[in-house]
């Protein structure tokens, strides 16, 4: 009669109303089956004949195998996420010299548009061209305009 009181009680209600005898008598019936089941399953696995030294070191080595497992999981984490940082940081240099490259390039490339439609080049005057050129580009640094004719043939080169 106990076993049906405590599955009647365990079945899905369909009126909201437990009493609390009913359901104290429940969770003592349920408390019950399972001491007797973890009862059995202490024989049934020999733990009850460990010493108290073997039970400590069973429960140290299942605490702690879990611990590591964590700590393994953080210091991965921490790893994967400062690589990432360091991923983030190298593309923002490269981007950055990449930036800076562009704008050197960028500052030659107008500066050979403006030579190109410079009237001593449009007349075929190399000479008053070469002075025009040498004053364009900075001093002191290793540029310069080097002009060619349509087949390849250099006909001002400041680097000769």
């Amino acid at each position: 009669m106990a076993s049906r009181r405590a599955s009647h009680l365990l079945a899905p209600q369909h009126s909201r109303r437990v009493s609390r005898g009913g359901v104290t008598f429940a969770l003592h019936a349920i408390s019950a089956q399972l001491s007797k089941r973890l009862a059995g399953l202490q024989r049934s696995t020999g733990f009850s004949r460990l010493s108290i030294s073997a039970r400590l070191i069973l429960l140290v080595l299942g605490l702690a195998l879990p611990l590591n497992l964590v700590i393994v999981g953080v210091i991965w984490d921490l790893f994967s996420r400062a690589e990432q940082v360091q991923r983030t940081s190298h593309l923002y240099g490269a981007r950055s010299m990449a930036a800076a490259v562009d704008a050197e390039l960028g500052k030659y490339v107008a500066l050979a548009e403006a030579l190109s439609r410079s009237p001593a080049l449009l007349d075929d005057n190399l000479d008053a061209f070469g002075l025009e050129a040498r004053r364009a580009f900075p001093a002191g640094e290793d540029t310069g305009a080097l002009v060619s004719d349509a087949v390849g043939q250099q006909l001002l080169n400041p680097f000769a």
